[in-house]
């Protein structure tokens, strides 16, 4: 409970392949999905349907699972660092989320500058968009993606290809770049 109407959820147990996660429990309105540090969903799952309450997602929420495809509502305003790292194919966001959006089930901000999340079981080739000038932090870590190509002017921190084991080119098409570590 983090207060007298709200709660957040710390864990599933269960076994269905498809997973949804309601509204509210126990007259409870459900705002946050994570655990503390840790993961919060195991297992393999086709699809987690998130509540259209939902305001937040904590850091490896789903750390150890492995998600084909997930879909954020309208109201989440923060997503974490490396919450949605073992989505596998695509991550679609609500037209009406003002802080996020997708193309083609890749995660973004709002106004698609800023990659913030690669689903990890895509395979061949992907093009950064045209118009995205950061990427965020570790996007293609552990990606299963063979070709990779960078355009535009872009920022990139701690652009990171570790477990990367498919990807066997990477080509940048940029005017202008800058990398810290």
């Amino acid at each position: 409970m983090i207060d007298e109407e709200t709660i957040m959820i710390t864990e599933y147990i269960g076994h269905s392949n498809h997973v949804a996660i309601p509204d509210s429990l126990d007259g409870y309105r459900v705002v946050g999905l994570g655990g503390w540090g840790g993961s919060s969903f195991g297992g393999d799952f086709a699809s987690v349907a998130l509540p259209n309450s939902l305001e937040w997602i904590t850091g490896y929420a789903f750390n150890g699972a492995r998600i084909d495809s997930i879909s954020i509502p309208a109201k989440v305003n923060s997503i974490q660092y490396g919450a949605l790292k073992n989505i596998k194919y695509s991550i679609y966001v609500s037209n009406d989320n003002a802080n996020y959006a997708d193309i083609d089930g890749v995660l973004f901000n709002k106004n698609c500058t800023e990659l913030l999340e690669f689903p990890s079981g895509r395979t061949g080739e992907y093009i950064i968009p045209e118009g995205v000038t950061s990427i965020f932090n570790s996007v293609f870590t552990n990606c299963s993606l063979e070709r990779i190509t960078f355009r535009g002017n872009l920022y990139c921190e701690n652009l990171s290809f570790s477990k990367s084991t498919n990807l066997k080119s990477i080509t940048i098409e940029i005017e202008r770049a800058s990398c810290r570590e």
